[in-house]
């Protein structure tokens, strides 16, 4: 009898303190916490607790519930961060630093709205995919420091103004911003020092300052994006090779303030017919050249209609079926 009362006062201190352990962890059931690592089964109070947990491993998925999150997240496992609904899965910075610190490589994150800080979502490392996020309201939205092929897609980036700017690469290179929807930024897209770094199916528009501004960078591709009702134009300073088009038939860029022809055809635009490509280059500065120009918004396959946006006429975005040129009114 005293062994068994024995074994039950061990038994009991064991749960205590697995539930202790518990607690001081912020870990509970799926039904109790709002943020899941989807190979433990574990559940969380807050992202950080789920990435700094001990459990989580490079590889593993957290997976975030609707709800605001007043966090500074630091990232420094390889992990897949998804969010439950980009428009209400919201990480709030209140006006503080970062919303996410990425020094991890591989990391990927979508599904959030990031809001209210000085940069939305920082990297610093390589080979991170950001996709499909909303995010407003801070000085920068995404910062790349120091960074080989990552990628940004699909991301709504709005509303980065006093001088901000939606995405910002430094000493960055052979990375790819693509399809994203650039909405009254200050600068929409900036690269400094940075190299090989391509950027297309982009729409950016309203924006006071410049559409996109390289500063001391060289050898980036620039094509099938959409410039519209921007105040400032590109801005390239001490930037060489830069490559406007996708050569022909592909073609360039959509500029909403480019005035020209569609009478002829052909790599040398000598050849009667049209097709969807401007008869003259759209010239930016000495150098800067999108040598075919497109007539119309370029979409993409399985992109809806981003918006409608006026140069004097209406244009309205369609849906295609296939990447390329179509007829807008």
């Amino acid at each position: 009898m005293r062994g068994f009362t024995l074994f039950m006062c061990l038994v009991a201190m064991s749960s205590w303190t697995f539930l202790g352990t518990c607690l001081s962890r912020n870990v509970g059931t799926r039904a109790s916490l709002p943020v899941h690592n989807l190979r433990t089964g574990l559940s969380y109070s807050d992202i950080t607790a789920a990435i700094n947990a001990n459990e989580t491993l490079d590889g593993d998925t957290i997976f975030v519930d609707e709800g605001t999150y007043p966090e500074h997240i630091y990232v420094g496992k390889s992990l897949n961060i998804i969010g439950a609904n980009q428009s209400t899965t919201v990480v709030d910075s209140m006006g503080s630093f970062r919303g996410f610190r990425v020094f991890a490589d591989r990391v990927n994150i979508t599904g959030f709205t990031v809001k209210n800080a000085a940069f939305a979502i920082y990297l610093n490392s390589s080979e991170n995919h950001v996709y499909g996020n909303r995010v407003g309201n801070s000085k920068i939205g995404v910062r790349l420091d120091n960074g080989r092929n990552n990628t940004i897609s699909g991301n709504v980036i709005e509303n980065m103004l006093l001088e901000g700017e939606g995405i910002f690469f430094e000493n960055a290179k052979r990375n790819v911003i693509q399809g994203n929807l650039f909405v009254n930024d200050s600068f929409a897209i900036s690269l400094v020092l940075s190299t090989e770094n391509i950027i297309k199916e982009n729409t950016i528009r309203d924006c006071p300052s410049a559409s996109i501004w390289l500063q001391s960078s060289s050898d980036n591709k620039i094509y099938h994006n959409n410039f519209a009702n921007n105040t400032g134009s590109a801005i390239a300073d001490y930037s060489f090779n830069t490559i406007w088009d996708n050569g022909y038939p592909s073609g360039g860029n959509y500029w909403s303030d480019y005035i020209s022809t569609d009478l002829y055809q052909g790599p040398y635009q000598n050849e009667t017919g049209s097709d969807g490509i401007g008869d003259t280059p759209y010239v930016l500065a000495e150098n800067q050249t999108d040598n075919y120009p497109l007539m119309g918004p370029w979409t993409m396959t399985g992109e809806s209609v981003l918006s409608e946006y006026s140069t004097g006429a209406s244009i309205t975005l369609q849906e295609v079926t296939a990447g390329g040129i179509t007829t807008f009114k």
